[in-house]
């Protein structure tokens, strides 16, 4: 289950997780080292929407498409594909492509963009640096015509 939100206590909540309870690359990636909760706030500010995903993920999306996503470390997500595969349908009614920028090397991010459909469309961006070595990131994205087209619609694995 997936709902619009701007519950300012819940964004302190996932702006906690992530600066606390994250590995170091996670934080070095994203500056969340230096990202007070004031920033967080104000990020939350400029989205387009942002959606609280079943208590355990919030998903934020800008005005033009891109999209970021915060899962509470140790949350059960055993539901979590499924219902992201409603919030992309619904969104995409909306905006005509979302994409989002994924660590080259997070395996579980990129799975889970898959999962629900986006796919690395061939751009990389090196940008930040952790552990003393630069971050690579790929640019997964999905549009309405991915959408419109796709023989399974839940995965978009297959396409016509």
């Amino acid at each position: 289950m997936f709902a619009e939100t701007k519950d300012e206590e819940l964004f302190k909540k996932f702006w906690w997780d992530e600066k606390e309870n994250s590995p170091r690359y996670f934080n070095d990636s994203g500056d969340t080292w230096h990202c007070s909760e004031a920033d967080f706030l104000d990020f939350c500010s400029k989205m387009w929407r942002v959606y609280c995903v079943d208590g355990i993920a919030l998903v934020y999306i800008e005005p033009s498409g891109g999209v970021h996503l915060s899962v509470l470390r140790g949350s059960d997500n055993a539901n979590l594909v499924s219902d992201l595969i409603v919030m992309r349908n619904e969104v995409l009614q909306k905006l005509p492509v979302l994409f989002g920028w994924v660590g080259a090397k997070n395996r579980g991010i990129r799975k889970l963009m898959e999962g629900i459909g986006f796919h690395f469309d061939g751009f990389t961006m090196l940008k930040g640096e952790s552990h003393g070595r630069v971050l690579e990131w790929h640019c997964y994205l999905i549009s309405q015509k991915e959408l419109l087209v796709a023989k399974d619609n839940n995965k978009l694995l297959e396409s016509v």
